[in-house]
C-alpha cells in the first residue's frame, strides 16, 4: 500500500511537472488598451507646462468630425495661491463656449474638468493662472460621438 501511494505521488507530481509549460502558455495575455476607431479620440494638449502666475496659454485642438469633449486637467501650485480657469473657443470664427475654474487642494494639486458639446472645427483651450504662483499643468481632451 505504501509502494502504491509512494507510486501516486510520483506520477502526480511527474505529471504537473509536463504540463507545467502547458499550463504557462495557455495563461490569458494582459489586457490591452481599448480603441474605438473613429467614434472616439484622445489627444494630449499639455504636458508638464509651466504657466507663470497670472498669465494665459492657448492650445489649438482639432475638434471636427466628434460631437462631445472632455478636458481634464491636472497639475501642481503652491498651496493657497489662487486657482486656474479652463475656457473653450470655437470657430472660425472664435467665439467663447464654456469656461470652468479648477479646484486646488490643500496640498497644491490641481484638478480641473469640462465636458461640453463640440460647437465647430477649430477649437481652442485658454488656460489662465489666476494665482499668485507658478502652476505646472498637463492636460488631455477625449472626443466622442
Amino acid at each position: 500500500m505504501k509502494k502504491m501511494l509512494g507510486t501516486g505521488i510520483l506520477m502526480s507530481a511527474l505529471a504537473l511537472v509536463a504540463l507545467k509549460p502547458a499550463l504557462a502558455q495557455s495563461t490569458p495575455p494582459a489586457p490591452q488598451p481599448v480603441v474605438v476607431v473613429n467614434q472616439t479620440r484622445f489627444q494630449s494638449v499639455a504636458q508638464d507646462v509651466v504657466l507663470a502666475a497670472g498669465a494665459s496659454q492657448r492650445f489649438e485642438v482639432r475638434s471636427d468630425g466628434f460631437s462631445r469633449v472632455s478636458l481634464l486637467l491636472g497639475g501642481t501650485t503652491t498651496p493657497g495661491t489662487g486657482g486656474l480657469r479652463i475656457g473653450t473657443l470655437y470657430g472660425p470664427p472664435l467665439v467663447p463656449a464654456g469656461t470652468v475654474r479648477a479646484l486646488t487642494d490643500r496640498a497644491g494639486a490641481i484638478r480641473g474638468k469640462l465636458v461640453e458639446p463640440v460647437l465647430g472645427p477649430a477649437m481652442v483651450v485658454v488656460l489662465s493662472n489666476e494665482g499668485t504662483a507658478d502652476a505646472t499643468i498637463t492636460m488631455s481632451a477625449y472626443f466622442a460621438n
